[in-house]
């Protein structure tokens, strides 16, 4: 097996089994990876168009309509219209949203710190280093945590 090879694997297989442990991490039941992905972004950038959302989520906003929907059903967002343009949809997260993803976040990150503990400051310098160029010619750019 190559070097390409090995680090693809390596990717793959660590990125599933965060995956998984991520999800189980999860407060509520049968959250998918796209609706937690909304919240996580609406998380950050507060309150948004619907049209903006799906921008964000490189994809049509009809596409994202069903899963807002049953986000709705589930207590975790708002939607309303826009004050200055009706036809403009705002999704909001919900104080139980809110907490979805503040208890989600705080969850990954200390199964993250549980990993990183396990390397020497040196090896997490140099990881995080690799990492940012790694992100850099991927992305083209640093990407908003």
């Amino acid at each position: 097996m190559n070097n390409l090879d090995k680090i693809q694997a390596m990717v793959i297989s660590i990125g599933k089994k965060m995956q998984i442990e991520l999800f189980e991490q999860i407060p509520v039941p049968k959250l998918t990876t796209s609706q937690f992905y909304i919240l996580k972004i609406i998380n950050y950038y507060g309150a948004l168009r619907a049209s903006e959302l799906a921008r964000e989520m490189n994809v049509k906003p009809s596409t994202i309509t069903v899963t807002i929907n049953r986000l709705i059903e589930q207590g975790l967002v708002n939607r309303y219209h826009d004050r200055e343009d009706r036809r403009a949809v705002i999704i909001e997260l919900t104080k139980k949203g809110e907490s979805v993803v503040e208890e989600t976040i705080i969850a990954r990150n200390e199964h993250i710190a549980k990993y990183l503990s396990l390397l020497e400051f040196q090896e997490k310098e140099k990881l995080l280093q690799l990492l940012e160029k790694l992100r850099a010619i991927i992305c083209g750019k640093p990407e908003k945590e």
